[in-house]
């Protein structure tokens, strides 16, 4: 396929090869995908792919809009965007109630040198969903604070003590389902909790994810002898014995009738 000469640096387009129009390359492998679309060729709104040219190393890595790379390649194409955009986060910092995180969006493996010309932007954890998965989002912020030692509170969630302690009175009495946000579809399990501290019996509801900040060395303990609490009663409630003589009569009758009918063939 023919390069166009367009690409993205950060948000600029670019090309570091200069060829003849005329001239023809193989795609070895799609690396990313443009964040939002742009005017092409053509004149008309398209994604920009991150495309790296057999026999030519990173530094020749091009943005070509996709009408011109399915022309050659659209198997490829359609496989990259079958997948989640590939994105790897560098850094992340304080900016007033809320971290934000340097995204570099582009493949990179063992195998895939990463482009020097891939998108880095830096974007809060809700505008990464625009562009990912929310879990995917979320482990991938979570292991970023953790690797930096960041530190930070959340308006709504008790905070965490001092020092990481075991809460041996922390039982669940509850359970729920909440939106994950009040505009989302996708609801959340919600635990309702009671535990002692500082002499005084405390109840709060918390989301999994708040829960787990709140009480790392005992919700899931928590959560596990819950559900084992209700198993243990609905298999009570089902051997439950009946009420009265005479029900127990009702049922036993009930049997002899179904054995009855067996025999006769009915």
């Amino acid at each position: 396929m023919s390069k166009s000469g367009s690409g993205e640096d950060g948000t600029a387009l670019r090309t570091s090869l200069k060829r003849a129009a005329s001239s023809r390359f193989d795609v070895e492998v799609i690396l990313s995908r443009s964040l939002d679309k742009s005017k092409g060729p053509m004149g008309f709104l398209e994604h920009f792919y991150l495309v790296r040219w057999e026999g030519y190393g990173p530094e020749d890595d091009t943005w070509e809009g996709r009408s011109n790379v399915m022309k050659g390649a659209w198997t490829l194409v359609q496989e990259f965007d079958r997948q989640e955009l590939p994105f790897t986060i560098l850094n992340v910092r304080q900016r007033q109630q809320e971290p934000i995180y340097l995204v570099r969006y582009g493949l990179a493996t063992d195998a895939i040198e990463p482009s020097p010309h891939c998108t880095k932007v830096w974007l809060t954890e809700d505008e990464m969903k625009r562009h990912n998965r929310s879990a995917t989002v979320k482990r991938a912020t979570l292991a970023m604070r953790k690797e930096a030692g960041f530190r930070m509170s959340y308006v709504g969630v008790a905070p965490r003590p001092p020092a990481l302690q075991k809460q041996d009175d922390l039982v669940v009495i509850g359970y729920k389902t909440t939106k994950a946000k009040s505009t989302s579809k996708s609801k959340v399990p919600t635990y309702l909790a009671r535990w002692e501290e500082g002499g005084e019996l405390h109840e709060q509801w918390f989301r999994a994810y708040d829960f787990h900040k709140r009480f790392p060395l005992d919700d899931r303990r928590a959560i596990a002898e819950y559900r084992s609490d209700l198993e243990t009663q609905k298999a009570a409630d089902a051997l439950q014995v009946p009420a009265n003589e005479y029900e127990s009569q009702r049922l036993q009758n009930i049997e002899k009738n179904k054995l009855l009918l067996q025999e006769l063939g009915l």
